[in-house]
């Protein structure tokens, strides 16, 4: 990547103010790359050479996570919501 920045510090960086699924394609299998790419609770962590089933199957389970997880923050915060109403009442 261009400016020295790797792939996992990009991640952190999309990751500190998106909800955007990161997937990493990777040739790196090390502790060291696995713990630091941890951190940015990534949705899978493939290593290359794959098969184009395997990015596929990874791609529809992170959307699909990615998905049911929105829909989970948006019913958390209405229960919270009505929890607060009620309280007030």
């Amino acid at each position: 990547m261009k400016g020295g920045m790797d792939g996992i510090e990009a991640a952190s960086k999309i990751h500190s103010f998106s909800d955007i699924p990161i997937i990493y394609l990777t040739a790196y299998s090390d502790d060291e790359t696995l713990q630091r790419a941890k951190i940015t609770e990534p949705y899978a962590y493939m290593i290359k050479p794959f098969r184009d089933r395997e990015l596929q199957l990874n791609l529809e389970i992170a959307f699909y996570r990615s998905t049911m997880e929105k829909k989970l923050k948006e019913k958390n915060q209405w229960l919270v919501s009505v929890i607060e109403s009620m309280a007030t009442q």
